[in-house]
């Protein structure tokens, strides 16, 4: 968003926008995990909020799953990489909200499954794998599947990208962390132009 609103701080402004116009009995969800979140989170007034994080989760990861510790059970889910146990969290604060309980919130997972182009897994007919995240090209969305990439014992590791866009005037700044991120995880990298 950054082409568009210049500033975090504008951003920021945009989002609590939603809040502000939110009813008296409306529910605001916040990942406090996110700096920025965590402050509109405090500075919300509104009765009904939602903080969820993953600091009190113990998460394992797989190439095939993801399983994780909710209401003192170990979970799976198909979903991978710690974010997308990160947004669970998010919807089960919701769920509960709603009237679930931990047993339905629990037998549900399962049956998430993952969007196309987001941390997507392909196993090819060589027996390959390959994670398709082509959808996320923003900065925590390449930490995430860095951090999901790195703990895969799988070689070579190839990165296959057009770098980050739409980050206005700190895009060039981004994509040089980007890839020096990139180096500590991927044996090669591809740059592609998808203009």
């Amino acid at each position: 968003h950054l082409v568009r609103f210049e500033t975090m701080e504008n951003i920021k402004k945009a989002k609590y926008e939603l809040i502000e116009n939110l009813p008296k009995d409306g529910l605001a969800v916040f990942n406090l995990d996110n700096d920025g979140s965590r402050d509109l989170f405090n500075k919300c007034p509104q009765p009904n909020k939602i903080g969820y994080s993953l600091k009190e989760t113990v998460i394992e990861t797989s190439s095939e799953n993801t399983y994780f510790t909710l209401f003192g059970q170990r979970v799976k889910t198909t979903l991978l990489g710690r974010q997308n146990v990160l947004n669970i969290l998010g919807a089960v604060g919701v769920a509960q909200h709603l009237g679930m309980t931990a047993v339905e919130i629990i037998r549900s997972i399962p049956f998430i499954h993952p969007v196309p182009h987001r941390l997507e897994l392909i196993r090819a007919s060589n027996q390959a794998l390959i994670i398709d995240d082509a959808y996320s090209s923003n900065i925590e969305g390449y930490k995430a599947a860095f951090d999901f990439s790195r703990s895969l014992p799988n070689y070579p590791k190839v990165l296959v990208t057009p770098g980050l866009v739409e980050l206005g005037k700190s895009q060039d700044l981004e994509n040089s962390k980007m890839a020096k991120a990139a180096s500590s995880v991927f044996d090669y990298a591809i740059v592609v132009n998808l203009e």
